[in-house]
């Protein structure tokens, strides 16, 4: 890619960061891919923790029992 497709941010005075909107938008995905797996996986531990329910589902159940 030549430089001038690049955005330029000045950090300071000596040192200069390059940014091409479309890499930026490229890695806010796969930042964005990495954290709805990760809650994901935390969601499905919950629901096998909690025998295939939901806590929701797990509060309707118990307050039926209750009630």
């Amino acid at each position: 890619m030549k430089t001038e497709e690049f955005e330029k941010i000045n950090n300071d005075k000596d040192s200069k960061v390059y940014r091409h909107e479309l890499w930026v938008a490229k890695e806010e995905v796969k930042e964005l891919k990495r954290l709805l797996n990760e809650a994901q996986r935390r969601y499905d531990r919950e629901i096998q923790i909690n025998g295939g329910q939901s806590w929701y589902e797990w509060i309707v159940d118990w307050l039926d029992t209750v009630l």
